[in-house]
């Protein structure tokens, strides 16, 4: 597996023939970057740096392929306002009198929804699911943040912040994970079909990297 905890940025950048050249890709493209990529789709090769928790945490990769954990997009539908997850399936098999609502502000736009039920090992109503959305100035949706109950369906994802671009498409995932947190980034063609997936995993002071075709 491609992970690393203590390589400099600028050796793995000569080691995979990318000094002096300008980055595949950047997240966010404007402001103080989190991720840094440097990728050849021909060679298949690629390193860079994230940067978390006031660190450069340089990663890398020598080939493409699937990815080592799930394509987290699949868990989600297209319509990030559509609320089933493949996460956490089926709650009315878990919960009694489990109901749902939304909360929508002033221009009509959901802000947040979330379902609750009736637990009998805590004897209570308890969360299940809830989404809360965010917008940018121009309406579009910026972000939303997925949480559910980790009792319920497990710690993996539990809570997450996805990210879409102006068309409502996926840009950037991250999540918790039990042993740290995940980020995923999608890549798009001119047809609007994703094309690549990166998915970095901070495991203790590791980092992994793979990078996976989606076309």
């Amino acid at each position: 597996m491609n992970y690393t905890s203590a390589r400099d940025l600028d050796e793995l950048l000569a080691e995979y023939g990318f000094t002096g050249a300008e980055p595949y890709a950047r997240w966010p493209a404007e402001g103080e970057p989190e991720l840094t990529l440097w990728f050849d789709p021909e060679r298949g090769v690629g390193c860079g740096a994230l940067y978390a928790d006031g660190k450069e945490r340089p990663f890398f990769f020598d080939e493409t392929g699937p990815c080592y954990y799930s394509n987290i997009r699949d868990y989600w539908p297209d319509d990030p306002f559509d609320p089933a997850c493949a996460l956490a399936e089926d709650p009315e098999s878990i919960v009694l009198d489990y109901a749902e609502s939304t909360t929508r502000d002033e221009a009509g736009r959901i802000t947040r929804w979330e379902s609750t039920g009736y637990y009998e090992d805590d004897g209570q109503r308890v969360p299940v699911r809830s989404d809360d959305y965010f917008y940018r100035p121009d309406g579009t949706l910026e972000y939303r943040d997925y949480y559910h109950n980790d009792r319920l369906f497990g710690t993996w994802f539990f809570s997450c912040r996805l990210y879409y671009d102006g068309l409502q498409r996926i840009t950037r995932v991250k999540g918790y994970v039990t042993h740290g947190y995940m980020y995923y980034y999608y890549w798009y063609d001119e047809t609007g079909a994703p094309v690549w997936q990166l998915c970095l995993d901070r495991n203790g002071g590791m980092l992994g990297a793979w990078m996976t075709p989606l076309s």
